[in-house]
């Protein structure tokens, strides 16, 4: 019983002292866990007889004390002869841990025993990136000041530039460039620093690269541009300062997708007009054969086909396995899309023989003919509810109807709304903010207009918001407008009893007079 005791009092011992030696850094690649609870330093500045027997102990003490930033104790190891330059498990030295939390008296300290300034860690990891990483000024001077090397690369050949950039540190950036950091050194998939920095939606960080000699065309593995980063991340501001530095708008990565095309699929019609405008090849295909006309059309993107049509966009052109636009709307089932497409047929360009059968061609197809016979605004009108898509000559006769009924709702003349209702103006008839007659109403203060709105139903259209979200309610309670609501609860005309006139006002509007 007593040899188990003695047995078990020594497993406990050597349990503590493994304890108190190991000092557990994080597995993070290339940082400690900065919030690690596990740099415990066990303050012994009274004991200066250090043992040989304890140089493990010692060298993982001066990591954490670096880490720390124990200017005390990292000086009473140092003088005992513990190595400045020890590496821990993962290669790092004091200076790494030091600089990964900018201990700068610890750092000075270290460098003036000795310390090797551009040590690697395990993942090729100087100080200098853990310093750039801890986004420390002070820090990345220090070093900087003490010739650290400011182009040295890890193991995915990054550069404290990258990890700058990365981290958004612009004043870092401005340091290392002032430090002769070459602005085009690429990393292992062949990214230059710009190419960091639009990924990183750095406009201010891209501009001073640019300033300073940075490739506006580098391209990566991928011949990826930076123009074709802004396009995938669609920002505009950045295509357009690319461009403006001589960025080829038409350059094609290795798949053969140019910028166009890829900013298609983020459907932002404006960096899409953006890019048409620098001079962008609308039919321009990919390795495949693909244009931006079919992509918008595999995306269902109906605006984004409409612009790209309106700029030339050539509908029947095929990809290498004979696909076409048209053929991509008919399998996302959009008639309108189909039949925006048709719209741009001319007679001598056949529709695939595959696809006349189908019953959403015929549909279409009917649609549009319906359209071009159409003899009054009231028949185009009843056609376009229904979903057909208007094209071009129908959207500038609609909107010069539609001209029309906002300005008598403006006038709240009660009369020319009625009339104008009648020709077949639904309720949910909306400009090009997003505004239903009702917020037109509420806009103008037009009284006599929102009574009859109201009757007519547009009470339902009160949570209805337009583009910049904004229902008839919000704009009632910011105008101070509130009253305007009587109508709808006057007496004893609930919404229910609205809900009733219902069938009245829908006879009263079609009765021609």
């Amino acid at each position: 019983m007593k040899l188990y005791k003695t047995v078990l009092c020594m497993l406990i011992a050597s349990l503590i002292v493994a304890l108190h030696a190991q000092v557990d850094f994080s597995d993070k690649p290339g940082l400690p866990d900065t919030k690690s609870d596990q740099y415990v330093i066990i303050q012994e500045h009274d004991n200066k007889d250090i043992k040989l027997g304890q140089r493990t102990k010692n060298i993982n003490r001066l990591h954490a004390a670096a880490f720390n930033g124990d200017y005390a104790l990292c000086t009473v190891l140092l003088e005992d002869g513990v190595d400045c330059n020890a590496q821990d498990r993962k290669k790092r030295t004091p200076l790494h841990l030091a600089s990964s939390k900018a201990r700068l008296e610890v750092m000075d300290l270290l460098l003036e025993r000795g310390a090797l300034i551009n040590a690697c860690d395990n993942l090729a990891l100087t100080p200098l990136h853990y310093a750039v990483e801890e986004g420390s000024g002070p820090a990345v001077f220090l070093l900087l000041d003490n010739r650290a090397q400011v182009n040295v690369q890890n193991n995915s050949g990054e550069t404290p530039l990258h990890w700058a950039i990365a981290e958004k540190h612009k004043d870092i950036v401005t340091a290392l460039l002032s430090n002769k950091a070459q602005v085009d050194l690429v990393d292992n998939a062949k990214r230059t620093p710009l190419h960091w920095a639009i990924y990183n939606d750095q406009i201010e960080i891209a501009q001073l690269l640019l300033a300073n000699g940075a490739d506006s065309n580098a391209y990566d593995h991928q011949a990826i541009t930076p123009l074709h980063v802004a396009a995938i991340e669609g920002n505009a501001s950045m295509v357009e300062m690319l461009i403006d530095k001589n960025a080829c708008v038409n350059v094609k990565d290795s798949k053969g997708r140019t910028a166009l095309y890829l900013a298609v699929s983020t459907n932002k019609s404006a960096l899409v007009n953006l890019l048409l405008e620098k001079g962008a090849e609308v039919n321009a295909q990919t390795a495949q054969g693909v244009t931006s006309l079919y992509k918008a059309a595999e995306k269902n993107y109906l605006k984004m086909a409409e612009l790209l049509l309106q700029k030339g966009a050539t509908v029947y052109t095929k990809t290498n396995r004979g696909i076409t636009p048209l053929h991509r709307a008919v399998a996302k089932g959009n008639r309108m899309l189909v039949e925006l497409l048709l719209s741009y047929y001319t007679a001598s360009a056949q529709i695939p023989s595959k696809l006349c059968s189908k019953p959403l061609i015929q549909q279409a197809q009917e649609n549009i003919y319906k359209l071009s016979q159409a003899a009054d605004f009231k028949s185009i009108a009843h056609l376009l509810a229904q979903g057909a898509y208007p094209n071009a000559a129908i959207k500038a006769y609609v909107a010069s109807k539609q001209k029309r009924l906002f300005k008598a709702i403006k006038n709240d003349n009660v009369v020319k709304v009625i009339k104008l209702l009648k020709k077949g103006f639904p309720l949910n008839t909306c400009d090009e903010e997003g505004n239903a007659l009702i917020h037109k109403a509420i806009q103008s203060n037009s009284l006599e207009t929102v009574n009859l709105l109201f009757f007519l139903g547009a009470y339902k259209s009160l949570d209805k918001v337009n583009t910049k979200g904004l229902t008839p309610i919000h704009l009632l309670l910011a105008n101070d407008k509130l009253e305007l609501l009587a109508p709808v609860f006057h007496s004893s005309d609930t919404i229910e009893q609205q809900n009733g006139k219902r069938k009245q006002s829908d006879s009263y509007i079609k009765h021609d007079t």
